[in-house]
C-alpha cells in the first residue's frame, strides 16, 4: 500500500522543482542544490538529513 506524501513534503518537493524543474543535477552544481533543499527544509519547518555525512543539515 502506498502512503501519500504529507503537505509538508509535497511542498518541499514541488519548491525543489520549481526551481530545477528537470531535476536532473550535475556534480558541479551539487554543493547549491543541497544549500537550497536545507534552506526550503527549515522554511518549512522540515529537518534536512544528510547520510553522506550521517547528520542533520542546519541552515
Amino acid at each position: 500500500m502506498e502512503t501519500p506524501p504529507t503537505p509538508l513534503i509535497a511542498g518541499f518537493v514541488q519548491r525543489l522543482l520549481q526551481r530545477w524543474p528537470d531535476l536532473p543535477m550535475v556534480y558541479s552544481r551539487a554543493e547549491e542544490a543541497s544549500a537550497y533543499a536545507v534552506q526550503v527544509a527549515t522554511e518549512l519547518g522540515l529537518h534536512c538529513y544528510d547520510p553522506q555525512q550521517d547528520r542533520l543539515r542546519i541552515s
